[in-house]
C-alpha cells in the first residue's frame, strides 16, 4: 500500500512538474508573440524571424509538456490511470488536454504528414509557420494550412484541424492547482499524524 501511495504522489508530482513547464513555455510564446505584435513594419527583419520562430518553439514545447500531461492520465487506450484523476477530483470527459497529443503527434511526425500531404494535395500551394488569422489567405484549401497560430484567438492549426491553447493552458492550470491542493492534503495528514 505505501509503494503504491509512492508511485501516485511520483505521478501527481509529474504532472505538476510537466504542468509548470507548459505554463512556463506558454508564457514565453505570449512574449514572444507579444514583441513581435509590438514591431513595426519598419523594424528589423531577422528580429521579426526570431521571433516568430520564437513562438512556434515555444509553442511547440508548450504542446510537448501538456502531451505529457494527457500520457500520464491516459498512458494508452488499454490504461486508464483513474486513480490519479479521482484523487485530482478530475473527470477525464471534461478534459480536452488529450486533443493536445494529437496535435503534439502531428508536429512530432511531421515528415509523415508532409508526405500524406505532398501526396493528397490537389494544388500543391502551402503555408506554413504563419501568425496570422487562417481567413488572411483566400483561396487556400485548409489541409494546405501546415502550421498556423492566429494571433486574436490563439488557435493553432495545423492542416484543417483547430486547437485551442488558450482552453489548453487553462486546463493545464487547473492540473497544476488540483496537484498543489492534493500535496497540501496529504502532507497535512502526514504532519497530524
Amino acid at each position: 500500500m505505501i509503494v503504491e501511495k509512492q508511485l501516485l504522489r511520483m505521478y501527481i508530482y509529474e504532472l505538476h512538474l510537466q504542468a509548470r513547464f507548459a505554463q512556463y513555455a506558454y508564457n514565453q510564446m505570449i512574449r514572444s508573440l507579444c514583441g513581435l505584435l509590438n514591431l513595426s513594419p519598419q523594424d528589423d527583419s531577422a528580429l521579426k524571424e526570431t521571433l516568430r520562430l520564437e513562438v512556434f518553439y515555444n509553442a511547440h514545447s508548450f504542446l510537448t509538456h501538456v502531451a505529457n500531461i494527457s500520457k500520464i492520465l491516459a498512458p494508452d487506450k488499454g490504461r486508464k490511470r483513474k486513480e490519479i484523476l479521482e484523487e485530482l477530483g478530475l473527470l477525464e470527459k471534461e478534459l480536452e488536454i488529450h486533443k493536445a497529443r494529437r496535435l503534439r503527434n502531428h508536429l512530432e511526425h511531421y515528415d509523415e504528414r508532409l508526405e500524406k500531404w505532398f501526396g493528397e494535395s490537389k494544388a500543391h500551394n502551402y503555408a506554413d509557420m504563419n501568425i496570422m488569422p487562417r481567413s488572411a489567405i483566400v483561396g487556400i484549401d485548409p489541409k494546405d494550412f501546415l502550421r498556423n497560430l492566429d494571433p486574436e484567438t490563439l488557435h493553432f492549426m495545423f492542416q484543417a484541424e483547430d486547437y485551442d491553447l488558450q482552453k489548453l493552458k487553462a486546463e493545464v492550470d487547473l492540473i497544476k492547482e488540483r496537484c498543489e491542493a492534493w500535496f497540501y492534503r496529504e502532507d497535512t495528514k502526514w504532519i497530524a499524524r
